[in-house]
């Protein structure tokens, strides 16, 4: 068992390895298409998550690569969170932006730790354990994020943490 679980834990570190350069070297194209942001949202809606919005907020992205971001982002506040921490999806248009505010009310992110976590390989100190997670889940939502001309914003302290995805308006 502890064999399998490695080898597991192995080819995802290799796919999730690759699937970083080829962001890095643009070798992924987005298939762009208009989402309704707050309906497709939707889908990551469970007993902890919550998507809060207006109805009716475009944007055009790819939904496949969207939702590795948002997975990777979400998947990280429930794994790093207690069982029973609310995790709120807040959607804005501020300006020329669409903003999805991903918050959770958990322990934080210690302060020296933001600058590192859109960093390969970065797993900070908050892991419960050692061998889940490879260290490039923020690094490929931050790249697929970058893929969309938007950018991702991070800030935490001891009431939570709040990653902000800013796409451009269309």
């Amino acid at each position: 068992q502890v064999i399998q679980d490695k080898a597991t834990y192995m080819d995802a570190l290799i796919q999730d390895l690759t699937y970083t350069y080829q962001l890095k070297n643009r070798a992924i194209e987005p298939n762009l298409e208009q989402l309704n942001l707050p309906v497709w949202l939707e889908q990551f809606a469970d007993s902890r998550v919550t998507v809060h919005s207006a109805k009716n907020i475009y944007v055009k992205a790819d939904r496949l690569l969207l939702h590795r971001a948002i997975e990777n982002i979400v998947g990280n506040a429930k794994k790093h969170t207690p069982s029973d921490t609310p995790i709120d999806i807040t959607v804005l248009q501020v300006k020329k932006s669409i903003w999805v505010r991903i918050t959770d009310l958990g322990p934080g992110i210690p302060k020296e730790e933001l600058n590192h976590l859109f960093n390969r390989y970065y797993r900070g100190t908050n892991t419960k354990d050692d061998t889940n997670g490879t260290g490039l889940g923020l690094a490929i939502a931050n790249q697929l994020i970058d893929l969309h001309n938007g950018k991702i914003h991070v800030s935490s302290n001891e009431q939570g943490t709040t990653f902000t995805i800013q796409l451009p308006r269309y």
